[in-house]
């Protein structure tokens, strides 16, 4: 009799044992196609973010290219800097690789609004609803690109689950859109940063008519005796691009009395005419310490008459203490100020800055005769990483913020 009764709880052991196997086998189908799910979902996810990075990479450098220093020469070439920038929107998103993958984007020489490399004008970057215009009727101030794993191009994202489910890949991309804007009212630093601006201003309207451009000041003969080439400043050679002496100045021919005792030089930062702190500044640029001693490097409106402009205090005049410091950054490019307004005298002078441009020095005498004696600037276009940007502003014509936008 217990024979018989442990034989029966033996079969029902056997039989408890063969219905669980099989559940066992369907719970770890079901976790192991979850797990294969959650890998592709990741791998899409990490790809399409891969993507949008080399998007991202592709359409500033691309767009930086959109800066025409052909314009300074007197002989814009919008059509080189276009092929520019699809040449650089080309190598940036093919060295941001993607799912491990080079990538590819289309060139769109055509510019066909749906290519892969779109280059328009948008009439204001900041506004979304803006479009992206693409007849050049305005000009260029802006680059698409479109990255993607697709079937016809850089072929579509296997996936880890297709095995299971039949669906062995995925075409995924990414979009980015990147402008120059040019509406700079000034800059903003991190702590560590530094910004290449000199510590001079040049009076607006001597500038315009130095280089020949509409001025209140008298008409003059445009000066053009150095040259900018290949990285090297020639001098009695031309260049097409006229200079400016940055000093001494010629406000007095404009109507406008240079101020005693102060030849230009303002203060970006202390107010103790230290000498070092100059030379710091031509050589290394202004901190974000310097920039908050001042309470911010930013012109405002505050008046609502459409000048944007900040008082700034001057320095005592330039010395030759300078000279080794100024002749160090030659043909190297800075961010100067143009003044509007100006009173006082020596360090009780003081600059109404209205605007940003963009120089190189391309020589400096500051001993001997004071007839002899000159800092001789040349206008050049500068792209600005630390750039504020207000769409109520006016050109700078020599400054461009470069961002994404889009």
């Amino acid at each position: 009799m217990l024979k018989m009764v442990g034989n029966k709880m033996n079969k029902k052991r056997d039989k408890q044992k063969g219905s669980v196997l099989p559940l066992v086998m369907v719970f770890m189908m079901v976790f192991f196609l979850m797990l294969a799910f959650v890998v592709d979902i990741s791998w899409i996810l990490n790809s399409r973010a891969q993507l949008q990075n080399a998007a991202d990479a592709a359409a500033l450098a691309a767009a930086a290219q959109l800066v025409d220093e052909d314009i300074l020469y007197g002989s814009p070439n919008p059509i080189d800097d276009i092929i520019e920038a699809r040449d650089y929107a080309e190598m940036y998103a093919f060295y941001n690789k993607a799912a491990r993958r080079a990538i590819t984007v289309d060139r769109n020489d055509l510019n066909e609004i749906e290519g892969g490399v779109v280059v328009g004008y948008i009439s204001d970057p900041y506004d979304l609803d803006a479009p992206l215009e693409i007849d050049g009727m305005n000009g260029y101030n802006a680059v698409q690109v479109t990255t993607k794993f697709a079937h016809d191009l850089n072929g579509p994202l296997g996936l880890f689950l297709g095995a299971f489910t039949k669906v062995e890949d995925v075409e995924i991309g990414a979009k980015a859109t990147a402008a120059i804007d040019d509406r700079v009212t000034g800059f903003a630093l991190s702590e560590g940063e530094t910004l290449d601006i000199l510590p001079f201003t040049i009076y607006e309207q001597a500038w315009y008519a130095a280089l020949g451009l509409p001025s209140t000041c008298p008409s003059e003969t445009l000066q053009d005796n150095f040259a900018y080439i290949d990285g090297v400043v020639y001098k009695n050679q031309s260049d097409g691009i006229p200079e400016i002496k940055l000093y001494p100045n010629k406000e007095d021919v404009c109507g406008v009395p240079s101020l005693p005792g102060n030849f230009g030089t303002i203060d970006i930062g202390s107010s103790n005419n230290s000498t070092a702190d100059l030379a710091r500044q031509i050589r290394y640029g202004v901190t974000a310490e310097d920039i908050a001693i001042i309470g911010g490097l930013m012109l405002t409106d505050e008046d609502g008459d459409g000048i944007f402009s900040k008082w700034f205090n001057g320095d005592t005049g330039v010395s030759a203490s300078i000279k080794d410091d100024l002749a160090s950054i030659i043909g190297e490019p800075r961010f100067i100020t143009l003044y509007l307004n100006a009173y006082g005298q020596g360090n009780g002078a003081y600059y109404e800055i209205v605007k940003f441009v963009g120089v190189r020095i391309m020589e400096v005498v500051l001993t001997g005769k004071m007839s002899q004696k000159h800092v001789t600037v040349q206008p050049t276009f500068i792209t600005a990483q630390h750039a504020i940007i207000n769409p109520n502003a006016p050109r700078s014509g020599y400054i461009y913020a470069i961002a994404l936008v889009r």
